[in-house]
């Protein structure tokens, strides 16, 4: 937004366009567009942007497009993190993952890391980190609780593709890692300060669900454990 509102003073058209649907559509030309800005600006490029994507979406103005990009990150992630908690339920109670994923995808839980487990679970290993970081960052910013976001960064940490197809064939029954409370949320957002001789916590904002808050002057009693 601060790039466009200079290149305005300058007649020149700034949009944000973050791509989406990864490198195999890309090599299709299938991307889907995410776009902010000037909707005559938009239109003046689509002949261009027809030549790498099929789908352009409007979001509105200068910055929406990231926005997009960003809630679109959100979802993928906390979907991997659901259907590997639930393929694992699954196969403790002894059923077959395969046979019970090709159920789900005819179901209201069909989604698109579903669909595409191996794909997903392919990526490298920093990129739900990173994306999660920027969702958070965004949420701090707006005050915005987002507690299930700052969980899901959590359980992202480690997992990969030889962990997913382990999973799929019904080979571990155990994601490994301890399931974090929601005080991971505030562990992402809070900052530890010296005060009084006493540790205070300042917590940028924290989610209205129960949640376990050290009050300022480290009296009173923990919550929500």
């Amino acid at each position: 937004r601060e790039i466009g509102a200079k290149a305005r003073a300058r007649g020149v058209h700034v949009l944000d366009t973050p791509m989406i649907r990864g490198v195999a559509a890309a090599l299709e030309g299938k991307l889907l567009l995410m776009v902010g800005g000037d909707a005559g600006a938009l239109e003046r490029c689509r002949p261009v942007f027809g030549a790498f994507a099929s789908d352009v979406s409007h979001l509105g103005d200068l910055g929406s497009g990231q926005v997009g990009k960003i809630v679109n990150n959100l979802i993928l992630w906390t979907c991997v993190v659901a259907t590997r908690e639930g393929l694992t339920l699954a196969r403790s109670q002894g059923l077959d993952p395969r046979r019970l994923r090709d159920a789900l995808l005819q179901s209201s839980a069909d989604n698109f890391a579903l669909r595409e487990w191996d794909r997903v679970a392919g990526q490298p290993k920093w990129w739900d980190q990173k994306d999660l970081k920027g969702v958070l960052d965004m949420a701090e910013e707006d005050h915005t609780p987002v507690p299930v976001s700052a969980m899901v960064k959590e359980l992202m940490k480690g997992f990969g593709l030889e962990e997913a197809r382990k999973l799929l064939a019904g080979l571990i029954i155990s994601t490994g890692r301890a399931p974090p409370s929601l005080n991971c949320w505030e562990r992402e957002h809070a900052t530890q300060r010296q005060g009084n001789g006493r540790n205070r916590w300042r917590l940028g904002h924290r989610p209205s669900v129960g949640s376990h808050v050290r009050p300022r002057g480290g009296q009173g009693r923990d919550h929500g454990r």
